[in-house]
């Protein structure tokens, strides 16, 4: 009975053991065909979004802003290069205004050239800004 246990524990230990090198291979051939097939795979993710305001930056300055983000359809490949090319939403702050309420929708963001991907969703869908009167504009 011992030997039986013996055979069968060098059986399963050769099975992992043995040709090492083409189980490697298969190994690393098999993780590049996965990252392939998932990059061309149609997915979901959040990205963040850079807002850019126009205003009379004389006389104010912004105050805190919350993080924007969409919510951004297509290839993980696409998706992928909205990391480093973020996608914007320019948005112009009306002359004479101290704080002002901004709807965020998805057709606002505008998409850096030849990234093929669709904006679900913008959150926040609301956004408050602020507008902080600058030291130096203050009558004295």
């Amino acid at each position: 009975m011992h030997a039986h246990r013996t055979g069968w524990r060098r059986r399963l230990a050769s099975a992992f053991t043995e040709r090492l090198g083409l189980k490697l291979a298969a190994l690393g051939f098999a993780l590049i065909l996965w990252v392939i097939v998932t990059s061309k795979e149609p997915t979901e993710e959040i990205v963040p979004v850079r807002l850019t305001l126009a205003f009379d930056s004389a006389r104010f300055d912004l105050g805190p802003l919350p993080d924007v983000h969409a919510l951004i359809a297509g290839e993980g490949k696409e998706i992928f290069a909205l990391y480093s090319t973020p996608p914007v939403i320019r948005r112009e702050v009306p002359v004479g205004a101290d704080s002002v309420a901004l709807t965020l929708r998805p057709g606002d963001v505008e998409l850096p050239p030849n990234v093929a991907v669709l904006v679900r969703d913008v959150q926040p869908h609301t956004l408050h800004v602020r507008l902080l009167p600058r030291r130096d504009s203050l009558p004295r």
